[in-house]
């Protein structure tokens, strides 16, 4: 079995992620070389789910065109997981921005970003 049949789901989680739920696990330059990976080693890949990645899609750099229903259930569930560890570790961030009329509302114009009481 190759070793990049792992690039399969990897591929699909991280389109996942971006396309249907607008976060970037990865940086778009990752995303491109793993697309260029799977099209170069495209026919030693034997992967259940290889039936979703499109060689114009990976020639394109996309994975756009992969409807949310379509994806397995293992995929959505990783997906999550892995937005879920992402928005933990940036969590005051991410429920700031979330929030930002509420902090200048409470703060005269002015977000409050040294403590928890807008996040």
């Amino acid at each position: 079995m190759s070793s990049y049949n792992v690039l399969v789901p990897r591929y699909l989680i991280l389109s996942l992620a971006y396309y249907h739920y607008n976060v970037s696990l990865i940086e778009d330059s990752s995303y491109d070389k793993l697309c260029k990976t799977l099209l170069e080693n495209w026919k030693d890949i034997k992967h259940p789910h290889k039936k979703l990645v499109k060689k114009k899609n990976l020639e394109a750099g996309t994975g756009f065109n992969i409807k949310l229903r379509d994806y397995p259930m293992i995929c959505l569930v990783a997906c999550s997981r892995l937005i879920g560890e992402y928005n933990k570790d940036f969590r005051k961030i991410t429920n700031w921005e979330t929030y930002t009329g509420e902090c200048y509302e409470k703060n005269n114009d002015k977000p409050d970003t040294s403590s928890d009481s807008c996040i």
